[in-house]
């Protein structure tokens, strides 16, 4: 019994021997398994550390890239600006310079022509200008009486030599009344009574100029 109990034990034991074999079997087995998976996970975990490692790389070349692009961006706006605020500079000076260039031109023929009437005052030599009423000159007291008595009348033209000084030097009839005593009485009232400013020519100095007059005689009706 003992020996069978040992046979059995023996067997129970060689049993035992060959199912703890089996069970170490087994669990090595799964040790291997499991050890297989450990180095797959870290195999993966490498190779995603790689691959991130990779991405990340990556991404900085991108970022420097486009860092890079934005700054050949922003220095040509800049260039581009600064030469459109030079040509807008430039089209100013220009258009300020033609401007007083036409201001130049529109007040030039303006004092050209504020000059022209000048020119033509001076030009004008001025005549002889009576000082005082001419027509108080000769009066109803100043015809002759035999004149009168003869009933005598008719218009004399009289021209006057006026002097640089103004005065009268001389009487000249330029047309008779056909009575030599009204022509005189005429050429005797005015040499005694008419005074004037001499003429000036074009540079305004006092010159000898010539005055004619009219003397009308008449009767009363």
């Amino acid at each position: 019994m003992r020996c069978c109990a040992d046979a059995k034990g023996g067997r129970r034991l060689e049993g035992g021997k060959v199912g703890a074999g089996q069970r170490g079997d087994w669990r090595v087995s799964r040790l291997a398994v499991s050890s297989h998976s450990v180095s797959r996970s870290a195999h993966a975990a490498i190779v995603h550390d790689e691959g991130d490692g990779m991405m990340s790389g990556e991404r900085k070349r991108r970022e420097t890239l486009m860092i890079a692009v934005c700054g050949v961006l922003g220095f040509a706006a800049i260039l581009v600006l600064s030469v459109g605020i030079a040509s807008i500079r430039d089209s100013t000076d220009d258009s300020l310079a033609d401007l007083s260039r036409v201001q130049a031109r529109q007040s030039a023929p303006s004092t050209r022509r504020a000059a022209s009437p000048e020119r033509l005052e001076a030009s004008d030599p001025q005549g002889p200008v009576p000082v005082g009423n001419p027509a108080r000159w000769i009066t109803a007291d100043d015809y002759p009486v035999a004149a009168f008595h003869r009933n005598e009348q008719g218009k004399v033209g009289v021209d006057l030599q006026i002097a640089a000084t103004g005065s009268v030097v001389a009487c000249r009839i330029s047309e008779s009344s056909g009575h030599e005593s009204l022509d005189q009485a005429a050429c005797r009232a005015l040499r005694s009574r008419a005074r004037f400013a001499p003429a000036r020519d074009a540079n305004g100095t006092p010159i000898a100029a010539t005055w004619h007059r009219n003397v009308v005689w008449r009767l009363p009706s």
